[in-house]
């Protein structure tokens, strides 16, 4: 650990790159690993190929690494929170990468525990305390003022940013009994910080900006004074039939030889011959009059 802590005051290397070494040589990586070769068999994605050699995934790695992560994470945690780390935008970049990798990495491991039940419970104290201090070390990142910046500038890409919101909403449960103040604080980020601090679309502005000065507009000139135009009336056969079928019951709605009867009109007692004569007259103006 001395090292390390040498290493990083004289800038020789960076609290990403120390985060990223320890990832690849972490216990939770083979338990994460295990779980995705146990879920390939299942779905039947293994298709029993090989490369000769060791492959990507495999490698050395400690077979308890509990504890001497959960101290760097606290030794890290002091130099993110002085403000010593991250030194620039890009390393910032970095640092929030690593960190979504690393929280991936411990909540799968956490779901493979669950399923193998006795295979994990020796180490189920280290495992949880690690945790606690990977969730201070989250917390001491997402509120570093370069990290801030760095996320509402623009400048971690967008997937990025949705892939640290997903992961944190299932990470905080994690935290939830051994660390509930930073759980609560991790929230409060993902939910609202992140929110306010995630940076418009310049098209998606100009679009808001021009509904909004309809709408204030509109206001200005208030709802009375909108002025509706009246549609003009067409006097067509089919409106004259509409309003003559309203005129007959329904018991009779055909037409016996192209002219209405007293038993057609006998649903309609209240519309008397002179009330259907009027209308007639008075939209239809080539009818004669009437006796």
């Amino acid at each position: 650990m001395r090292y390390v802590q040498v290493l990083l005051g004289l800038e020789l290397i960076t609290v990403p790159s120390v985060l990223r070494s320890l990832w690849k040589v972490s216990s939770f990586r083979g338990q994460s690993e295990h779980q995705n070769g146990h879920e390939k068999l299942n779905t039947g994605e293994d298709n029993g190929q090989k490369t000769g050699g060791k492959g990507k995934s495999d490698g050395k790695r400690w077979s308890n690494s509990y504890i001497a992560e959960e101290t760097l994470f606290y030794r890290l945690t002091k130099y993110i929170s002085s403000g010593t780390a991250p030194h620039n935008i890009q390393e910032a970049v970095e640092l929030v990468m690593v960190c979504i990798q690393w929280m991936g990495t411990v909540i799968t491991a956490q779901q493979a525990a669950h399923e193998m039940l006795g295979l994990a419970q020796t180490h189920t104290a280290e495992m949880n305390a690690q945790n606690m201090a990977l969730g201070t070390l989250i917390v001491a990142v997402v509120e570093n003022g370069q990290v801030l910046r760095a996320l509402g500038k623009g400048s971690v890409p967008k997937a990025t940013r949705k892939e640290l919101k997903d992961t944190l909403a299932n990470f905080v449960p994690l935290l939830l009994q051994s660390s509930p103040q930073g759980a609560a604080r991790l929230e409060v980020f993902r939910t609202e910080t992140l929110l306010a601090i995630e940076p418009v679309d310049k098209k998606e502005r100009a679009a808001d900006k021009e509904i909004d000065d309809i709408l204030e507009e509109g206001m200005a000139l208030g709802i009375e004074s909108m002025v509706v135009a009246d549609l003009p009336s067409l006097n067509s056969r089919a409106g004259l039939y509409v309003y003559l079928n309203s005129l007959v019951s329904r018991s009779h709605s055909v037409f016996h030889k192209d002219f209405l009867t007293c038993l057609q009109l006998i649903g309609r007692p209240l519309i008397d011959d002179h009330a259907i004569f009027a209308y007639l007259n008075n939209r239809y103006q080539v009818i004669g009059p009437f006796p």
